[in-house]
C-alpha cells in the first residue's frame, strides 16, 4: 500500500506542476487573440478562443435572506475524500 500511496503523491505533484504550466499557457493564448480566433497547433488541431456567461446563485446570501427556502432545497451528500497530510492521525471535522 506505501507504494500506492506513494504513487498518488507523486501524481499529485506531477497534477500541480503540469496545471500551472497550463494555466501560463491559456495566458499566453488569451492575452494573443480575440474570442472567435482559432488558434492553430502544428497539425491542425488547435483552440477556440470563446465566450460565454454563467449564472450562479450567491448561497451565503441566499441562505442568509431566505433560510427556510435555502433548507428547503439544499442536498446532504457523504463524500470520501483523500487528502495529503504528513499526520498519520489527522483527524478533520466535518
Amino acid at each position: 500500500m506505501k507504494k500506492t500511496v506513494d504513487q498518488f503523491l507523486d501524481l499529485d505533484v506531477q497534477i500541480k506542476a503540469l496545471t500551472k504550466k497550463r494555466n501560463d499557457l491559456r495566458v499566453k493564448l488569451l492575452d494573443s487573440r480575440e474570442v472567435g480566433s482559432f488558434i492553430p497547433g502544428s497539425d491542425g488541431i488547435g483552440v477556440l478562443v470563446t465566450e460565454a456567461t454563467r449564472s450562479t446563485i450567491d448561497s451565503k446570501a441566499f441562505k442568509a435572506e431566505l433560510p427556510d427556502l435555502a433548507a428547503r432545497f439544499s442536498k446532504t451528500s457523504i463524500v470520501v475524500s483523500l487528502r495529503i497530510s504528513d499526520t498519520p492521525a489527522a483527524k478533520v471535522a466535518a
